[in-house]
């Protein structure tokens, strides 16, 4: 009894309301086609001549991108929306608009046809007026309708220069998947048999 008691106390917590995980993309393990990359630049240092570290510099005059592919997990709860953000940083104080895009197709495994043709999306976020500021801005949302376990996103992370007025380089670090979970997992391999499978 104790058993089932847990049982049903994990799939309530996991069901009532569904939390929430991200997709983590770090764009350090993204890649550029060699055209219009964005440069691979310091970020910060010591102060006193370190090394330092090192995050992708995207051009304030030419649009910039790159390229990765994502799979969703299978905690995610299916048919449920995908919301895109990205971190990123000014690098100088000035004031301005960035604009960031993300074209992407999404197909589920398994089911004959060829992925869609791709989508974009844009958002645009001022740069807060601090050089290095951590900043997050949320892209328009990807429908999760019909979208199952280990659908597969094969992405472009882009700075737009459409609407763009920070006239400055602009970091990107990182590109985020919000989505829903609903369990710990699949009931096997490659599906769930019921919406709140453990």
């Amino acid at each position: 009894m104790s058993r089932l008691l847990d049982f049903v106390e994990i799939r309530s917590a996991y069901v009532n309301p569904p939390r929430w995980e991200d997709l983590r993309v770090p764009l350090t393990a993204s890649a550029g086609a060699g055209v219009h990359n964005p440069t691979l630049a310091q970020f910060r240092d010591n102060g006193a001549g370190s090394t330092g570290v090192f995050s992708w510099s995207f051009s304030a005059v030419l649009e910039q991108e790159l390229f990765f592919i994502a799979q969703l997990p299978h905690y995610y709860k299916q048919g449920t929306d995908l919301t895109p953000h990205v971190h990123w940083s000014p690098s100088d104080g000035a004031a301005g608009n960035v604009v960031w895009g993300l074209e992407y197709t999404i197909r589920n495994p398994g089911i004959s046809g060829a992925f869609p043709l791709t989508q974009l999306i844009t958002a645009v976020q001022a740069a807060s007026g601090t050089a290095f500021q951590h900043q997050r801005m949320a892209l328009p949302a990807i429908s999760g309708v019909g979208i199952l376990i280990s659908a597969v996103l094969i992405c472009r992370i882009y700075r737009s220069m459409t609407g763009n007025t920070y006239g400055s380089a602009a970091f990107g670090h990182e590109v985020d998947f919000h989505y829903a979970i609903d369990n710990i997992g699949s009931n096997n391999p490659t599906s769930k048999t019921d919406s709140g499978g453990i």
